[in-house]
């Protein structure tokens, strides 16, 4: 999974612990939108997922001095937080009634995005990614926003996982280079 080097996250991780802001738009920067691929892919709800997405970040902030970078990578640690809660809100009863009332209202069709959870930061992700080429776009869209693995993406596309992770790499370094023009 492209993201920073060892040295980058140390200094992100040291920053978190400082609570310095930088550090935490430095990892909105880099991790919102696997995080939030993750997240909707279980819950298949635009609101809930956003909302998972926030808690994820904060329980981050909040039990950073519990990561021990020697263990794992900062972003498979906050994977498994989005994870866990994600678990947590599919099994809670108010996601159950939000489920099948989205689901009677709609014919049985999940949720879609509506206006009360309109979010711009969203919109401006999914307008920069219709900006890149087919290929990079079905990239972008399969293993961030589906939330697909490199195994999966790799199959689908009929590439090795090395083929496929150079093509990751790639389509992210373009996605950079849009969100930078547009900043």
């Amino acid at each position: 999974m492209p993201g920073l080097t060892n040295i980058e996250e140390l200094e992100l991780v040291n920053s978190l612990r400082s609570n310095e802001t930088e550090g935490m738009e430095l990892l909105w920067d880099h991790y919102a939108a696997v995080l939030y691929g993750l997240i909707f892919r279980m819950v298949q709800m635009d609101e809930i997922a956003e909302e998972l997405l926030l808690e994820t970040f904060k329980k981050t902030q909040a039990n950073i001095g519990q990561y021990e970078q020697r263990n794992m990578r900062l972003i498979h640690w906050m994977i498994r937080i989005a994870h866990q809660l994600s678990i947590e809100k599919i099994k809670s009863v108010d996601y159950q009634l939000v489920r099948r009332s989205s689901k009677f209202e709609r014919g049985g069709l999940p949720e879609q995005s509506s206006s009360e959870g309109f979010h711009p930061e969203s919109t401006r992700i999914k307008d920069i990614v219709r900006r890149l080429d087919p290929e990079h776009r079905q990239i972008i869209n399969l293993f961030y926003l589906e939330g697909m693995n490199l195994n999966d993406v790799a199959k689908k596309r009929g590439e090795t996982n090395e083929q496929c992770l150079s093509m990751v790499k790639t389509s992210v370094q373009k996605l950079r280079h849009y969100f930078e023009i547009l900043s």
